[in-house]
């Protein structure tokens, strides 16, 4: 170990900025709207992160609200029928909530949530809420600052405005941005039905292309329910015993290499979504995707589901969806968990990984499975359930390890060599009882 960490086999890498805001998750209640967590999430950005002070800059899983991918604000709705706007509105607002509309308001509906108007009235109204939401340009604005939701109006729900004000930002800031969101994208196996993806949407600052990567493992019986077309009465059944509120999502069928180009070369992000850091051979499969000196891992993950109110009876409060208003939240062991298994994915494939997580723990490892940097405040050394940011400076390694050429195939030969070995005895033994028995 020693001789590997002294290894000179390290070059100067990106410089990745992470951000990272302080908003819980639950399914019985939440705070904020989709449109006032990604709001809270720029202002973090824009009041912490100078224009070229790194090469990219990444938020957190689902840190944006759905539909900002292409494929969602192409649709062009006005020239859909009926079953069309419904087979879409009821992935985005659900089932029940589509039924309760009126079929000719439907239209109208989606119309505004994709965003079907001309692009000047899009990017004029996403210019007038980003200059409302940056305020004063270096304030801290995060909840217990200044920054605080505002109140919405219709066009806010607008998912190309939304995409606007993204752009707008990594413009301004002149660097990309690696944001999660929930892709909404045809059906694969339908194309006149659509799908919700978790995603990672990757937005240029000359706004030239918007490249998605979808979660290859969602988490099963919660993001995903299997036997959709191979068991379907299997699949209802246990879809009943999924909250509604937990919609279901299409696995995505593979990774994306995105092209991170600085002033100093070019890298290869390749980004694990939540507890995909967690699957050694899927993080591995990434990596081995194509070359990897110049690779970085960076994992986007929404861990304030693990976060509960301070206090006796906090947790009791998350589950029951009776938060009191501004209560302050404390970690749990999950985040410092999750964080564990990116060191171990860093020194399995020999890559720095960069983790932006909303709550915590986001920060930077090294190839050896170092900690580089993390946010944190003076009260919280672990950096979990505070808001800030991080800008990392990694250095990406040339060396590839034995489990990135063999994987598995270790731990798969002493398995296959225990059986071998079992069976041996079980067979001596069986002779002998024969044997003495004669």
């Amino acid at each position: 170990g020693t001789y590997r960490i002294n290894q000179q086999t390290t070059e100067p890498g990106p410089t990745i900025a992470v951000v990272q805001c302080e908003f819980p998750a639950t399914l019985n209640q939440s705070d904020l709207t989709a449109q006032q967590f990604m709001e809270g999430y720029l202002a973090q950005t824009l009041a912490s992160i100078a224009p070229g002070e790194a090469d990219l800059i990444v938020w957190p899983e689902t840190a944006s609200p759905p539909g900002l991918n292409t494929e969602f604000q192409n649709a062009q709705p006005a020239g859909f029928n009926d079953t069309q706007v419904s087979a879409l509105l009821q992935v985005i607002i659900g089932p029940a909530a589509t039924q309760k509309i009126s079929p000719p308001r439907r239209k109208i509906l989606l119309r505004r949530l994709v965003g079907d108007f001309p692009n000047d009235i899009m990017e004029d109204t996403a210019r007038v809420q980003l200059l409302g939401i940056a305020g004063k340009r270096g304030a801290p604005l995060h909840p217990g600052g200044q920054w605080a939701p505002r109140t919405l109006n219709t066009i806010d729900h607008c998912a190309a405005a939304q995409a606007d004000m993204i752009e707008l930002t990594a413009e301004l800031l002149n660097t990309p941005m690696l944001v999660g969101t929930t892709a909404v994208v045809p059906d694969p196996l339908d194309s006149s039905q659509w799908v919700l993806q978790n995603a990672a949407l990757w937005f240029d600052p000359d706004r030239t292309q918007r490249p998605l990567y979808a979660k290859q493992h969602p988490v099963q019986f919660s993001e995903y329910i299997p036997f959709r077309e191979s068991c379907p009465w299997l699949f209802d059944l246990l879809r009943s015993c999924v909250p509604e509120a937990m919609p279901q999502l299409q696995p995505g069928q593979a990774t994306h290499r995105y092209n991170l180009k600085t002033d100093h070369g070019n890298y290869i992000i390749l980004t694990p979504i939540c507890y995909e850091s967690a699957f050694a051979p899927l993080c591995r499969d990434m990596v081995n995707s194509g070359p990897k000196d110049r690779a970085v891992l960076v994992n986007l993950s929404n861990d304030g589901w693990f976060v509960h109110p301070a206090g006796l009876g906090g947790y009791w409060q998350m589950l029951t969806g009776t938060v009191p208003p501004n209560s302050a939240y404390v970690q749990t062991t999950e985040q410092s968990q999750h964080w564990v298994q990116s060191v171990f994915r860093a020194i399995e494939n020999r890559v720095p990984v960069v983790r932006s997580v909303n709550t915590g723990i986001s920060g930077g490892i090294d190839s050896t499975g170092r900690p580089i940097a993390r946010v944190a405040d003076g009260e919280s050394m672990w950096g979990s359930a505070v808001a800030g940011t991080a800008t990392i400076s990694v250095r990406t390694d040339t060396r590839i390890t034995l489990y990135s050429r063999l994987g598995d195939a270790f731990g798969w030969s002493v398995v296959i060599a225990w059986i071998l070995w079992t069976s041996r005895l079980w067979w001596s033994r069986r002779c002998e009882r024969k044997q003495s028995l004669e």
